[in-house]
């Protein structure tokens, strides 16, 4: 009797890439341009449009003290 082994097809599992997305530590969006879209300060990830507040906020508004513990928080 000849028995043969029958062929099981080799099932290879696609590799997912997996896609790490930056996340701003003032506003905690991720930016639509990804890790294109903002700069990175020590190991933090700062958004293109926080980096645009920063660099334009008056020192006597409202939200100058929230950014700049914010800032604080990051270069500590």
């Amino acid at each position: 009797m000849n028995m043969r082994r029958a062929s099981v097809p080799t099932i290879i599992p696609e590799v997912a890439k997996a896609i790490i997305l930056p996340r701003c530590r003032i506003c905690s969006q991720v930016p639509k341009e990804g890790i294109r879209g903002g700069i990175k300060l020590r190991k933090a990830f700062i958004c293109t449009q926080c980096e645009q507040e920063i660099t334009n906020i008056d020192v006597g508004s409202a939200n100058y003290q929230i950014l700049l513990e914010k800032i604080k928080r990051i270069l500590k």
